[in-house]
């Protein structure tokens, strides 16, 4: 019996989360490969079975691989999880996450509150979930999933999570994972705040900095392999 294809969740990120959103693939029992170049990420589009697409760190190149990439992902309806990250500082990362939203294939987009704030503007989160077909999830004191006429809200623990660069790029790598082992996009989006939640509740204000990101990877582990067990 030929063993079940381990699904490749393709990332555009940046160099600041890279290796933490790579970590946590793996937890969740998928193959990351950190691929943004416009040599090849294209190419590695055809192969991968999903994008994490996080719009932090600009440049030329970043910017060439986005445009040669995300069209093959959007004609093989393959899922793209979308970061807007800074677009409320940048009017430049706005029209480009606006552009990627364009065709209506996107699976998921999260950002913080001014991040979303200044991605729908005139339209109500509802509308703008509609008018892009997309699920859009807000984070901070509370995460709140969007998915047309369908809301969910998750009150977060006080904690020092935050205080880890690439928090938020960890959540969408977990929505990408959860959407590739076969969640649907808002229930995906459901289950990684979830274990965000969980995770913050582990990481309590008083626990030491350095202690951070060896309870987060430590506790998600434990966390994965419930979901896949529940999930079979």
């Amino acid at each position: 019996m030929e063993s079940k294809k381990i699904p490749i969740l393709h990332h555009i990120t940046n160099t600041v989360a890279s290796n933490l959103q790579a970590q946590v693939t793996e937890l969740m029992g998928l193959i990351p490969i950190m691929g943004q170049s416009s040599l090849d990420a294209h190419e590695i589009a055809e192969v991968s079975s999903g994008l994490v697409l996080n719009l932090g760190m600009p440049n030329p190149d970043k910017l060439k691989a986005i445009k040669n990439t995300v069209p093959v992902y959007e004609s093989s309806e393959k899922p793209i999880v979308l970061d807007p990250v800074g677009i409320s500082m940048s009017n430049s990362r706005k029209e480009i996450a606006l552009d990627i939203l364009k065709n209506k294939k996107v699976s998921v987009v999260k950002g913080n509150t001014r991040e979303i704030q200044a991605l729908v503007e005139k339209y109500s989160k509802e509308d703008f979930s509609k008018a892009y077909n997309t699920v859009l999830v807000t984070t901070g004191k509370k995460i709140e999933i969007i998915s047309s006429n369908k809301s969910k809200e998750f009150n977060m623990p006080k904690s020092k999570i935050h205080k880890l660069p690439g928090t938020g790029c960890i959540f969408g790598t977990l929505i990408g994972c959860l959407i590739l082992r076969g969640y649907t996009p808002y229930i995906a989006s459901i289950e990684a705040a979830s274990m965000m939640e969980k995770l913050a509740e582990k990481i309590q204000p008083t626990l030491p900095y350095g202690k951070i990101q060896e309870v987060l990877l430590n506790e998600l582990e434990v966390m994965s392999n419930e979901s896949l067990l529940n999930h079979k």
